[in-house]
């Protein structure tokens, strides 16, 4: 078309062309920058088979529209590359292997956890034979382990100072020294003092919580005195 408007003449026209083609070229390479810039952010790949049936579409809307593809065309063009890409890939990937079906595996304990003796004995009325009546005989038992918790304990300490005198003058008394206590007038032990320091500056309970959790324990201390 633009060698016709040459043939007759007509440069200003031809120019306008060129000028037209070159600004729609462009914006078509803006298009295709900003649509690939979406698609990494979005983690998804473009193929080089989807650009050039991206390149093949593009070019057809060009020679039927004028070069007048816009940035929707363009999503549409790389959404159908995509769509048949996908198919392409579900049609050569083989079959996922069957899911295995078997009796669930129990996680040992851990090693470093005490282990502690629980005898259960046969009761009493089963202690005979069923068949002859004759009293049976220990084997071995059966050992099967169990994670299981033991929960806190709050508990009176006695202490026993003991106290001993000289027989002899009947005048020099020594005593023991006290028990474990952070106050030595206190009436609360170092353990459960510390228990209050861990659960209220390392697991951040209440004051209230710790005392209703004390309460659950079988003492009340007040909040202000915790």
């Amino acid at each position: 078309m633009h060698q016709a408007l040459l043939a007759d003449n007509r440069v200003d026209e031809a120019t306008a062309i060129v000028k037209r083609l070159v600004f729609e070229n462009e914006k078509l390479a803006r298009d295709l920058a900003n649509l690939r810039q979406r698609l990494r952010k979005k983690g998804e790949g473009i193929s080089a088979a989807q650009l050039q049936l991206l390149l093949a579409q593009l070019e057809a809307t060009q020679s039927a529209g004028g070069l007048q593809a816009s940035e929707t065309e363009v999503d549409a063009a790389v959404l159908t590359a995509c769509e048949q890409d996908a198919q392409r890939e579900d049609q050569t990937r083989p079959p996922a292997p069957p899911t295995p079906v078997g009796k669930p595996t129990r996680r040992e304990p851990p090693e470093k956890l005490e282990r502690r003796d629980n005898p259960l004995l046969v009761p009493e009325d089963e202690r005979r034979c069923t068949k002859c009546g004759c009293a049976m005989n220990f084997i071995e038992f059966e050992p099967h382990e169990v994670i299981d918790f033991q929960p806190a304990q709050v508990f009176v300490r006695v202490d026993l100072r003991e106290k001993r005198g000289c027989s002899g003058c009947r005048e020099t008394v020594v005593r023991a020294p006290l028990g474990d206590k952070v106050i030595a007038g206190g009436a609360y032990g170092s353990a459960l003092v510390t228990e209050f320091i861990v659960k209220k500056f390392r697991d951040g309970l209440s004051l209230h919580r710790i005392r209703e959790e004390m309460q659950r324990l079988g003492i009340d201390i007040p909040s202000s005195t915790i």
